[in-house]
């Protein structure tokens, strides 16, 4: 039962997501979206939810009045059940590129941990996230955002805006 159930929520998450791709061809929207670039070590937690198949950052679309910070906390804490403490993410990105017939500016956040953290989800709208190189990563199928933001970080082009060595926040887990 459950499994039907999970599978039903899937298949909405993926029509909806396809009626939205419809739109945005019809009306070229601008979107402003956001995605927390977590890194244990070498490795960034990535996800894949159920509308895509494509590989991606933790995050969304950014509320009207919300900050982009707040709403990739708000992702990474209901998406994945990772609390972030308030400080610890840095804005290492913030461009503005056509994607999916909308003109989307995004924000990538970043943090490094000392320690993965656990994530939990439930399979509907997410349904894999772990931890993969960079290499890794660019070999799989990657949202081509998160494929630049990975080449970019690895040219040595995003820094973390700090001017001495990575913070490392503290996470609460929910």
């Amino acid at each position: 039962m459950r499994y039907s159930l999970d599978s039903m929520v899937r298949l909405k998450y993926r029509l909806a997501y396809l009626m939205s791709r419809a739109w945005w061809f019809v009306r070229r929207p601008a979107t402003y979206s956001t995605g927390v670039a977590l890194w244990y070590t070498d490795k960034i937690l990535l996800v894949r939810t159920s509308s895509r198949s494509a590989l991606s950052l933790p995050g969304g679309f950014v509320k009207p009045g919300e900050m982009s910070d707040k709403t990739a906390r708000r992702k990474l804490l209901n998406g994945l059940g990772v609390d972030l403490s308030a400080g610890g993410l840095w804005l290492v990105w913030h461009k503005t590129l056509r994607f999916e017939s909308r003109l989307d500016t995004m924000d990538i956040w970043e943090m490094c941990v000392e320690s993965p953290p656990r994530t939990w989800f439930d399979g509907r709208k997410i349904i894999w996230a772990g931890w993969m190189a960079p290499s890794e990563a660019m070999k799989t199928r990657l949202l081509p955002p998160v494929a630049l933001y990975i080449l970019r970080k690895n040219a040595g082009l995003v820094t973390d805006g700090s001017s001495g060595p990575r913070h490392t926040a503290e996470l609460a887990m929910k």
